[in-house]
């Protein structure tokens, strides 16, 4: 046993002592798997500290919640159907929240999650393996994927093939201005 923690104390100790070294080099002198390693670990740790604020949040809630429920019989909350797009405002009492389970805030951990998707997406597209994939991707379905993810339904970006028309309908009213100005300058054009 004693030796055990003789080892995991050396450990510690030389894991500390690469620590100490990469955060006493100057940036230049980081190489970028030095870099890339601090980077990993910041991002780990707030990763972590948004999880463990979200889960304390939602105790924070659910007591609030509670206590609402048993001084005033009962409260209103919205929930958002996320497929209709609609809100739908439900009484909850202090009995429905013990019966039917537990109340779950969305927050930083969906936005957490979404950001990770975007970004590792990216990551692959842009390597050489999006290159390999490339010709089985679904622009289509790339395009609802990012509607989902980015809630872009409601403005109505993404369509199919809607470039494609607008890309027409620009070049129809350039044509057609062109075709005039010729006409007013009386150069022979397309037209005759």
């Amino acid at each position: 046993m004693l030796e055990r923690l003789k080892k995991q104390w050396v450990y510690v100790l030389r894991a500390r002592r690469h620590w100490e070294k990469l955060i006493s080099c100057t940036p230049g002198e980081k190489t970028l798997g030095e870099v890339n390693q601090l980077a990993n670990a910041a991002g780990r740790i707030f990763q972590e500290k948004v999880i463990n604020f979200e889960l304390f949040l939602e105790k924070l809630l659910k007591g609030l919640l509670a206590e609402a429920c048993i001084h005033e019989g009962g409260t209103e909350v919205p929930l958002m159907d996320a497929d209709l797009g609609f809100v739908d405002f439900t009484m909850i009492t202090n009995s429905a929240l013990i019966q039917n389970g537990t109340l779950r805030p969305v927050g930083a951990r969906h936005f957490g999650q979404t950001a990770k998707l975007v970004t590792d997406l990216t990551t692959v597209l842009n390597g050489p393996m999006g290159q390999m994939i490339m010709p089985h991707l679904s622009g289509k379905a790339a395009a609802g994927m990012i509607t989902d993810v980015f809630e872009l339904g409601r403005y109505d970006l993404m369509r199919p093939n809607v470039a494609v028309h607008e890309q027409a309908e620009t070049q129809s009213v350039m044509n057609a201005t062109q075709e005039t100005n010729m006409v007013e300058q009386g150069t022979p054009g397309v037209a005759e």
